[in-house]
């Protein structure tokens, strides 16, 4: 397994539709993009976008 995979697989399943996703941006309005595929086939994947709502200065402590 190289740097590019994730430790574990995302467990997709049946009828699962949303993702909750963090990500800490230095202002709201960012567009983000978020792409999955599967790591065998690049050719089977899903990607959408969103923006950001909320502005996070500094070390957001995770």
């Amino acid at each position: 397994m190289g740097a590019d995979y994730l430790a574990n697989p995302i467990p997709f399943a049946d009828g699962d539709t949303k993702m909750t996703v963090r990500v800490w941006a230095p202002d709201a309005g960012i567009p983000v993009r978020l792409k999955v595929e599967d790591a065998t086939n690049p050719g089977i994947s899903v990607e959408t976008e969103a923006t950001t709502t909320v502005a996070i200065l500094g070390n957001p402590g995770v």
